[in-house]
Parts: C-alpha cells; sequence; structure tokens
C-alpha cells in the first residue's frame, strides 16, 4: 500500500430484520412485541435490529 492510500477498514455487522404484526393504537403491546423481537435478534447474534417503521405509532394509514 502507498503512503498515501487510506487505509480500508472492513467491519462485518450481523443485521436482523424483524417481521412483526403491530396492532393498531396498541402502543403498549406493539412495545412489548418489539423489545420481545430485539431481545430474540440480540440473541440470534444480531448487532443491528431493522423494525417496521410504524410500529410504534398511534395512526391508521389505510
Amino acid at each position: 500500500m502507498s503512503p498515501s492510500a487510506p487505509e480500508t477498514l472492513l467491519v462485518t455487522v450481523r443485521v436482523a430484520c424483524c417481521q412483526i404484526s403491530p396492532r393498531v393504537g396498541a402502543l403498549t403491546y406493539n412495545r412489548q412485541l418489539c423489545t420481545q423481537a430485539i431481545r430474540d435478534a440480540a440473541q440470534g447474534g444480531a448487532q443491528l435490529v431493522v423494525l417496521p417503521e410504524l410500529s410504534q405509532k398511534r395512526i391508521r394509514l389505510f
């Protein structure tokens, strides 16, 4: 590597994309659902957990 070339650092990150079924307006239930999904993913080795965008909202889109 030449002295002027930047050093490249490669990092592996384990990502879990969680599919859950939140209930409209049930904030407490949805939080518990998300918390359990995060715990399960972490126990499986995930370092980053992705949840549905509106899983913590009280709104109905459709």
